[in-house]
Parts: structure tokens; C-alpha cells; sequence
């Protein structure tokens, strides 16, 4: 990534902020998917690829492509770029499904799906009656079942659940079949898998550090876009040494050298006292979330289900499903998903203290900021009003960099005119509360990410970059403290104070903006103004000046270099 040299950069002292935080997201664009259709049936979502593109969700409609006649759920995907919508679920000459498909997954680049059927026709050979998985080329047009055993026969018994990695080389799935893997399957339960389709083998990864088969079930598989590291939830007592606790935890297993750890710990690798599920996993494998109701991972959680995150690196634990001000919550929440670098998590609940106003008595979907605390709202339209409806599904993904998210929600106000009466998908584009356009943040320095911190300076709350009017250039605001929500950023000239400073000229303008805190109670921030342009720091100093009174003063403690 370009790194970007600031001729002039000011370091402001520690400033003394007193607004509280606006706990709605602002999204700057929610659009029902798929795109001017308005379905027949529900819909709903499954994943979208790390550039927004694809949209892979699942759906009962039956005016979405021509020549759906089977009645039942499908898969599909849409191309927000072409506004194309593709039937996945069909075999290799175009024949749809013969029975519903559910719960597929994407590659990074939307040419492989996998998904899960009971259907025959997929592919030949096809007679066991019941639940298989099944992978779709998009670019060969061609559709292979991957729930196979080692010899390549098809499994007695029925296969979930599956997660393609980001290259679309594994896939994983769950199976409660006995001869999927060569040896003894002993424990009577599900079992994770993996087929690789270089080699078109099939390998078990719910085991040990040795390769022994975990003594009781395992769930819910996610893993990095490599296939390396694979994360689960396990009841199993053997894949680790000291699980004592009788109860399922979440496991990550590094592929490349065969080695399993337990990941749902307390502080001090404490093991839980309750269930633990529903694992995400970052794109660098060190951090994972999960949704646990135990009592003894984080202080004054207790009756509720709630979601974690655990940074393998530092081996702490932090509370995700809580409030900007940590307030703990007090419903369930559930099903969240991790961002590539760890740093944003999507999560369910029907909570309704996590933000102010959440007054719709319905499950929600929100967004945790776990570097700056924020906890924001996501279900809303582009004017900020909540969802008057649930959002559905137990489903939602977001994008690496945190910035698209899609849902499932039966709320007919997310957007104008949704009268089908139906479950949508929605996309929503994750904005800031700054006062800049989008495009104008975008087309700044970086590609738009002027800090180079992985995300786009028009959806972070606590960066905003605007082009400065009076030099051509770029100017961006960093803060930084228990005070980070910029807020009403623009530049003015000095003419356009109300009164006239004469003391000192402003060449490079008067930038106004108001900064919000976490709790309403206010508190500090450091606040870094970037300068690009060729700017000389001669006889330069750094003042604020008061537009009632036109009194300037100097700011203490501030460092221009």
C-alpha cells in the first residue's frame, strides 16, 4: 500500500470534549438485493466477497431467473456491478435442483460456491436420499459433489454446513457419516471434513494434535482464506489437553503442522463454564470470535449469551456485545462474524441498551469498532430510523475491510416502496458521521485511506479526509482517546469567519469540527491534522480561533512538523 508523506503534520494537545457518541450507523446506501426485482418469496443472505461484489444468498422466489419451476429454495448470486443474478444450484448442463439447497458459500473472487442438497440430479450417481454438498464452477459451468469418502463413494448418511475458503481450494463440511475418512469413526456424532480439490481428497480436521478423531461432535466450521487455519466448536474432551469442563468450546487447527488449541479462554487461559459456538475467525488467524453464555470469561457477564473475542497473540479476551460505554447487555446476542484484521465484528442480539433509541422490541443487527469501542446499529435506513422489523436468518457477512455489510430483515422501511410482504436482503454501505461526502474521502490520498490502516477513511469514525479549497491539496483529521467521532468537519477561509482576526493570516484555512465522546460525561482526545501539499512550517503556529468573538489563541502543546 502507497504510503503517503505529509509535508506539514500537527499533533493538538490533549483537547477536552464533552459530546456524547451517535450510536446510529450512518449508511449512505441501502439497497435490497436483488436489485430492482421485487421477489415473490423471501430471501436470505448468506455471504459477500471481501470487494462487494457478489452477493450469494438463497431464495424461494420464483421470478428471479427464468424457467424456476421447482418451488423450493434455491442458491443464487447477484453481481451488484452488472446487476446479474445467477442460478447456482443447477448441474453441469444448466438443469435446476430438484429438491431445495441451503447454506452455500463463496470464494474470494465468486467463481466457487458450495452448497448443501438433498436434491438426486445434481450430479449422477446420485442415490443415498439425503443431504449432500456440492460444488459449483461458475466459469466452467460445471457442479461436482465433494461429500465423498476416501474412495470416492457417496456417503450413507447426510452432510452441512458448508465453508469454502477464500481461494475456493477447501471445503469444508460437517458430516455424521462413519466412512468418510479411513479408520474407525467411533464417536457415534458429526465430524468436520475437508476435500481439497487439487487433490480430490477428503481429510478429517475435527482431531487432535496426533490425528485422533475427537470423542464426541463438532460444528460449525470457519476458516482463513488460505484453508491453513480452521476454527470449530466442539464438544469433544481429547482434542486438547485439561478440557475438563464438559461443555463445547471453540478449537482452531493450523493445517500446515497438524496442531490443535482451544480458544474459548478467560483471561489467564481459563476454560469456560459454558457452551461456546458459533466461531469467526480473522484473516491472519488472531482473532476469533464466538458466541458463549458462560459466566467466567469476562467480569459481570452472567445469564445471557454473548459475544467474545479472543486474540491469540495477547491471549486476552474482550466482551464484543456490549455498549460503547461497556455497558454488558441485557439479552442474548449471537452469530458474529469478524472482519479480515479483526478489528470490526458483526454481531445479532436483542439487546436493547447497546445503543440509545432501540426502541423496535426486535432482534438487530450491530457492528463493534473493537479498536476505538464504538458499538453502532446497523438495520437502519440511510436517514437513520431503526428496522421495523427483525432482522431474520441468523445470517450476515461483511466485507474485509468492514465497510459492505449484507442482512436478512423483515422490515419493510430499510428502503422506499418494499411492499412484497417477504424476507429481503439488503446491502448497506457503512458511512461516518463526519459531514463529508463519500466520494470526496474516497478520492483522497491512499485510494481513500489516508491514515493506511486497512480501511476507508469515509466509513471511519475517528479519521475524515476532505480536499482543503484553498491549496488543492488533502487535508486529514485523526483523533484518537476516550474522544474519536469527528463530526461537522469542513474548512473555512478567513473571510468567512463572522468576525476578522487581524493578528494572523490563515493561508491554509480554519478547519472547524466537533469531536463526540464515548459516554456523556466527555473526556480527551488527540487530535493529528495531516497537510499535504508543498507547505512550508516556517512562522508557523497552530491556533483556535472563536467565530462569536473573533478572539484567536495559541494552542498549548501542540507539535507541527
Amino acid at each position: 500500500m502507497k504510503k503517503i508523506n505529509y509535508i506539514l503534520n500537527i499533533f493538538l494537545a490533549t483537547l477536552i470534549c464533552f459530546s456524547p457518541l451517535v450510536s446510529v450507523a450512518q449508511v449512505s446506501v441501502v439497497e435490497k438485493i436483488p436489485g430492482a426485482i421485487t421477489t415473490d418469496e423471501s430471501s436470505s443472505v448468506y455471504q459477500i466477497t471481501p470487494d462487494g461484489r457478489y452477493v450469494l444468498f438463497s431464495s424461494s422466489a420464483t421470478n428471479l431467473v427464468a424457467g424456476d419451476l421447482n418451488s423450493v429454495a434455491d442458491i443464487f448470486v447477484y453481481d451488484r456491478n452488472t446487476d446479474d443474478i445467477e442460478l447456482i444450484s443447477v448441474d453441469s448442463s444448466e438443469v435446476q435442483a430438484d429438491e431445495f439447497s441451503r447454506n452455500a458459500s463463496i470464494s474470494d473472487d465468486g467463481r466457487y460456491i458450495a452448497f448443501e442438497s438433498p436434491a438426486t440430479n445434481l450430479v449422477s450417481g446420485d442415490t443415498n436420499a439425503t443431504r449432500d454438498i456440492f460444488l459449483r464452477d461458475r466459469t466452467m459451468g460445471t457442479t461436482i459433489r465433494v461429500s465423498v469418502s476416501h474412495l470416492g463413494a457417496e456417503l450413507v448418511d447426510q452432510s452441512n454446513n458448508p465453508v469454502i475458503s477464500g481461494n475456493g481450494q477447501y471445503i469444508l463440511f460437517e458430516s455424521q457419516d462413519v466412512n468418510v475418512v479411513s479408520g474407525v469413526d467411533a464417536n457415534g456424532d458429526t465430524d468436520i471434513y475437508m476435500y481439497d480439490t487439487d487433490l480430490e481428497a477428503v481429510e478429517l480436521i475435527s482431531s487432535d494434535s496426533l490425528g485422533n478423531r475427537g470423542d464426541l461432535g463438532s460444528s460449525r466450521p470457519a476458516t482463513t482464506s488460505d484453508g491453513r487455519y480452521v476454527v470449530f466448536s466442539s464438544e469433544a474432551s481429547n482434542l486438547i489437553a485439561g478440557d475438563t469442563n464438559n461443555m463445547p468450546d471453540i478449537f482452531l487447527k493450523d493445517l500446515q503442522d497438524g496442531s490443535a488449541e482451544r480458544v474459548s479462554l478467560g483471561d489467564g487461559g481459563i476454560e469456560s463454564n459454558g457452551e461456546c459456538l458459533d466461531p469467526s475467525i480473522s484473516s491472519n488467524a488472531r482473532y476469533v470470535t464466538f458466541q458463549c453464555d458462560s459466566t467466567n470469561l469476562v467480569a459481570g457477564v452472567s445469564g445471557i449469551r454473548a459475544i467474545y473475542l479472543y486474540d491469540r497473540q495477547t491471549e486476552e479476551v474482550i466482551l464484543v456485545s456490549s455498549a460503547t460505554d461497556e455497558t454488558i447487555p441485557n439479552s442474548d446476542s449471537s452469530q458474529a462474524i469478524v472482519s479480515g484484521d479483526g478489528r470490526m465484528v458483526i454481531f445479532f442480539s436483542s439487546a436493547s441498551n447497546l445503543v440509545s433509541g432501540d426502541n423496535n422490541g426486535f432482534t438487530d443487527l450491530f457492528l463493534k469498532d473493537t479498536f476505538t469501542g464504538l458499538t453502532e446499529r446497523l438495520n437502519n435506513n440511510v436517514a437513520g430510523v431503526e428496522g421495523d422489523a427483525q432482522v431474520t436468518g441468523g445470517l450476515a457477512d461483511l466485507t474485509q475491510d468492514g465497510r459492505y455489510v449484507v442482512y436478512s430483515s423483515d422490515a419493510t422501511n430499510l428502503i422506499d416502496d418494499d411492499t412484497n410482504g417477504f424476507t429481503d436482503v439488503f446491502f448497506s454501505k457503512i458511512s461516518d458521521n463526519d459531514g463529508i461526502v463519500d466520494t470526496e474521502e474516497e478520492a483522497g490520498p491512499n485510494a481513500g485511506d489516508a491514515d493506511d490502516d486497512g480501511y476507508s477513511d469515509s466509513m471511519e469514525h475517528d479519521t475524515s479526509t476532505f480536499e482543503n479549497s484553498l491549496t488543492g491539496e488533502y487535508v486529514t483529521i485523526t483523533s484518537e482517546g476516550e474522544c474519536f467521532d469527528n463530526e461537522d468537519v469542513s474548512l473555512i477561509s478567513e473571510s468567512g469567519l463572522s468576525t476578522t482576526d487581524n493578528s494572523y493570516s490563515y493561508p491554509y484555512g480554519i478547519v472547524d469540527f466537533g469531536i463526540r465522546c464515548k459516554t456523556s460525561l466527555g473526556g480527551s482526545a488527540e487530535v493529528t491534522m495531516h497537510f499535504l501539499g508543498n507547505l512550508s512550517i516556517d512562522g508557523i503556529t497552530l491556533r483556535k480561533v472563536n467565530d462569536t468573538t473573533g478572539v484567536s489563541q495559541e494552542v498549548s502543546g501542540a507539535v507541527i512538523s
